[in-house]
């Protein structure tokens, strides 16, 4: 049972609410292994074999609030560190290829900030910050759980309200900041930092 006010680790949230026999996808991780936390964590930490993971290309979507990532320096980066078998797929989040209840972990770090950041301001961030919850939720089975890194406070209100249309059972709390991740004698520290977490339980 997580503490309230106890600030907790991107490692203790994964660790709690995903297992090694989840499929997970996995959301524009930030590329170079180590760079994005999530990814030694689940391959190394809870030793996930299930896991799917999309982003576009560096040079891919050309909307100004794109999450700019490269799914082949990710391949590339990971092959190095981990044998597992490891999906890899060019999407966008917002228009998946996936069959729906396809996954039980969802995990979208720093991504959804792209969209709701701008929201405010331009029609279509709203429209793509309301299609990515509604992609996730297609996607996602009964019982199944989104997990987000945030590293803005009213980014994470912003995602509640969004979610609870959904009906989703919300677990929220902050974040420790600046991380320092050790697995193997190797020390990894992600180059975006989050201090707010959600755990959004579809119903």
């Amino acid at each position: 049972m997580f503490k309230l006010f106890r600030k907790y680790t991107e490692e203790d949230i994964l660790t709690k609410f995903v297992s090694p026999q989840d499929r997970v996808l996995v959301i524009g991780p930030m590329g170079e292994y180590g760079k994005d936390l999530t990814l030694p964590i689940l391959l190394e930490k809870i030793k996930n074999k299930n896991l799917t993971i999309i982003d576009i290309k560096a040079s891919g979507i050309g909307e100004a609030y794109a999450v700019v990532g490269d799914l082949s320096l990710t391949k590339e980066t990971i092959k190095k560190i981990s044998t597992g078998t490891i999906k890899y797929v060019m999407s966008d989040a917002k228009i998946q290829a996936f069959k729906g209840e396809t996954f039980d972990i969802i995990i979208d770090r720093i991504t959804h900030e792209f969209m709701i950041l701008f929201a405010p301001f331009d029609k279509h961030s709203q429209e793509d910050a309301d299609k990515l919850i509604f992609e996730y939720n297609r996607v996602l089975k009964k019982n199944g759980k989104i997990i987000f890194f945030s590293s803005k406070r009213h980014i994470q209100r912003k995602l509640i309200n969004l979610l609870e249309v959904w009906g989703y059972n919300i677990v929220k709390g902050k974040l420790k900041g600046v991380q320092d991740l050790e697995i193997g004698g190797r020390t990894y520290r992600s180059i975006h930092v989050t201090y707010y977490y959600i755990v959004a339980i579809k119903l």
